[in-house]
């Protein structure tokens, strides 16, 4: 949303990718229950650009305040400690 801080996590395990939208407005969650395989991360990490974009790569209109990789898929409990942890930062109570 234009003018609003918020937090976005992904959380991928073997069975599933969980969605997290934490904004004012409350939390928007969505699930994908497919099966993911673990792989070794190799080459650059792009955060905010979408290169499946069609003709080009697009990019994300904002700025990223901070950005945290895990090697273990959170539970959603661990991504809400996140969130209260950090919101205050950002005016949010």
């Amino acid at each position: 949303p234009n003018q609003e801080w918020c937090m976005f996590a992904v959380s991928i395990s073997s069975s599933s990718a969980n969605l997290y939208l934490y904004q004012s407005s409350g939390l928007t969650t969505a699930t994908n229950s497919v099966s993911h395989t673990s792989s070794s991360f190799v080459g650059n990490l792009d955060i905010g650009r979408d290169d499946f974009a069609s003709p080009a790569p697009r990019y994300m209109k904002g700025r990223i305040a901070a950005v945290y990789l895990y090697n273990r898929a959170l539970s959603s409990s661990e991504i809400q400690s996140n969130y209260n942890a950090n919101k205050g930062r950002y005016g949010l109570s």
